[in-house]
């Protein structure tokens, strides 16, 4: 029993194992918090309803056929390998999770963090801001646990940094953004004394470059354009918001994720006890003699960011930022003691827990849409080719696969077309706290609209008179 004991005991010493531990613990206990995905936002419609269209063999496009090459397509045809695409969701993002935390705990401790700080840095960031990637369906912490494998692999030596290069050139096929990574590494590692045969950065760069034409070419041959729908120029306007946006999403999203209102005295309790908590953890770090390079490659992974919003509408919270950011962060080591980092990320799973537990993340998967959607599809269905309306955004798309235009506001009921229909859903208002898919009006007036099928949360209505 002792033998056992102490061969037990040197595993645990080893970084690998406590990794793998660390991963386990954070992947297991997410998953237990948050049994069903959520889908909150238009991205994470558009992943999954891009999956059916790929199991229907349709290719990479909106229940109308409409392309969405807008969106990197490699997340969808992972979901689409699953019979339901929203469990391959959950499956995926718990286990990129898991590999989130992991990878944190290694990445510190190969710049000196003594493991318990190390271990409170991986615990903080996966009970909070990666835990709110994790749980709707878009690939942003896959993109986080490749990214963060890629720069795990370049902090080491010979063929492991060739790899990281390769890990980072396939990024794009999951978010176009991930296109910079190669480029500002490459050079970075050039620069500070970092050698590497001319021959792999080459081979990296050609595997990074075919990857990313391959993107356009397809892009062009299913729909015509370079990105599809990629935004215009932002206004001087959101310019100048920028800043805002960005020290909101670093209180929001990363000091304390919280879903829904943070004005209740409980919400503004907990975050704000987390968040300063992590002020007081991350106060003490201080560089490192590791740090150079990695303080360059983040400061012009970030810099290169904020170039693109100059060019393109691109939201500048810590959900993009992060990937320069977390390179900083990880580049530097705590000074003092190593337990306020413990205790940070003890904080930051209470606080986290009881977020979920009260709450509603789940957006339009929640499961009173789902019943919506499937007690109105035979219905919808018998409508032929007529184009339907309603004042729930996407859950017929998502769960019934029947395109459907949003109506916001009553006056929008005048320019349904006389035939047209409208599907009135009456659930309510501000029901689920994180993502408000039901516009709530009121019942359309009878001198309209013709009532064709009613049910306890919705009334489907044909427009009678024009008006």
């Amino acid at each position: 029993m002792t033998g056992m004991t102490s061969s037990v005991g040197r595993l645990l010493r080893n970084p690998f194992a406590r990794a793998l531990l660390l991963t386990i613990l954070v992947m297991g206990f997410s998953a237990w918090l948050h049994p069903v995905i959520g889908v909150r936002d238009g991205d994470a419609f558009n992943y999954v309803i891009g999956a059916h269209s790929i199991q229907a063999g349709a290719g990479f496009v909106s229940a109308g056929g409409r392309p969405l090459g807008h969106w990197a397509p490699g997340y969808a045809f992972l979901l689409a390998c699953f019979p339901d695409p929203l469990f391959g969701a959950w499956v995926i993002n718990w286990l990129a999770l898991g590999g989130v935390a992991g990878l944190l705990f290694l990445i510190a401790r190969r710049n000196d963090w003594p493991t318990t700080a190390a271990a409170g840095l991986s615990g903080f960031l996966s009970a909070g801001f990666f835990r709110w990637l994790a749980t709707t369906s878009t690939p942003d912490v896959l993109c986080y646990a490749l990214f963060l494998a890629g720069l795990f692999l370049l902090m080491g030596e010979g063929k492991s940094r060739l790899a990281g290069f390769c890990l980072w050139a396939v990024l794009p096929l999951f978010k176009y953004v991930a296109a910079l990574f190669v480029p500002i590494g490459s050079r970075v590692i050039r620069w500070n004394g970092r050698p590497m045969k001319r021959g792999w950065i080459l081979a990296a760069i050609f595997l990074w470059g075919t990857v990313w034409i391959g993107l356009v070419g397809w892009n062009f041959w299913r729909g015509g354009g370079w990105l599809l729908e990629m935004q215009e120029r932002p206004a001087l306007a959101e310019l100048t918001a920028y800043p805002v946006v960005f020290l909101k999403s670093i209180f929001r999203d990363l000091l304390g994720p919280w879903y829904g209102s943070v004005r209740s005295p409980l919400a503004l309790g907990l975050s704000g006890g987390v968040a300063a908590l992590a002020l007081f953890a991350l106060a003490s770090l201080r560089p490192s003699e590791r740090s150079r390079t990695w303080l360059i490659l983040g400061g012009l992974i970030l810099a290169t960011l904020l170039g693109m919003s100059f060019v393109f509408t691109v939201y500048w919270g810590v959900r993009l930022s992060g990937y320069g950011l977390f390179v900083i962060l990880l580049s530097l080591r705590p000074s003092g003691r190593s337990s306020r980092w413990l205790l940070l990320a003890l904080a930051m799973t209470i606080a986290g827990s009881v977020n979920a537990l009260r709450s509603n993340s789940l957006g339009g998967n929640d499961p009173r849409y789902r019943a919506v959607a499937e007690e109105f599809r035979g219905g919808i269905e018998g409508l032929g080719d007529r184009e339907l309306y309603t004042n729930a955004y996407g859950i017929f798309e998502l769960h019934a696969g029947i395109p459907s235009h949003w109506t916001q506001a009553e006056a929008d009921l005048s320019g349904i077309p006389v035939g047209g229909f409208f599907l009135w859903v009456n659930l309510p208002a501000r029901f689920d706290s994180m993502a408000e898919l039901v516009r709530p009006m009121p019942r359309p007036d009878s001198a309209r609209f013709e009532e064709l099928l009613r049910r306890p949360n919705a009334v489907l209505f044909r427009k009678a008179r024009a008006g």
